[in-house]
């Protein structure tokens, strides 16, 4: 029986970002469409040190998501999980944890692009309640979900 990995999720903060930028990029490398550099993740945004969450394995990032406030409600410009944690619901409690504090804010939609290629992340989107809102370029979708369903959907799977 293998043992299940253990790992935390927290608020991600500026300074983190900053001191652990390189680490952070490098965890979608294998991803040939991600563009992101330490620019891009320490963009100033609406509201993004309050709605961007970081997974930790022994004090180690594993995963992130950057999110920041829209006029429409909440946009999640980046969600990465390292090769070797993939399939851990880390996905899904960076998700959780983006929607949660969009619902505290007082937030309604939360939105997020994804690639149809990336199957494995279009099925978690959906699986979750994310729909698709919008057909943009080569293969892009834009997808939308309200905070309490997705919250609601988490619940249900087992948290």
């Amino acid at each position: 029986m293998t043992q299940a990995k253990s790992f935390e999720i927290q608020a991600l903060t500026r300074e983190y970002a900053a001191a652990h930028a390189e680490a952070l990029i490098a965890l979608n490398r294998d991803n040939a469409w991600d563009y992101w550099t330490a620019d891009h993740l320490l963009s100033e945004r609406p509201d993004k040190w309050r709605l961007s969450w970081v997974a930790l394995s022994d004090g180690a990032p594993i995963g992130y998501a950057i999110s920041s406030r829209r006029e429409y409600g909440v946009h999640m410009h980046h969600l990465v999980v390292a090769p070797e944690w993939r399939s851990h619901g880390i996905g899904r409690k960076l998700l959780w944890s983006a929607a949660n504090q969009a619902r505290q804010l007082g937030i309604s939609i939360l939105t997020l692009k994804a690639y149809r290629n990336n199957t494995r992340a279009v099925a978690l989107y959906e699986k979750l309640g994310f729909r698709v809102t919008a057909e943009l370029k080569e293969q892009l979708v834009e997808m939308t979900v309200d905070p309490p369903v997705l919250l609601a959907a988490f619940e249900e799977a087992g948290g």
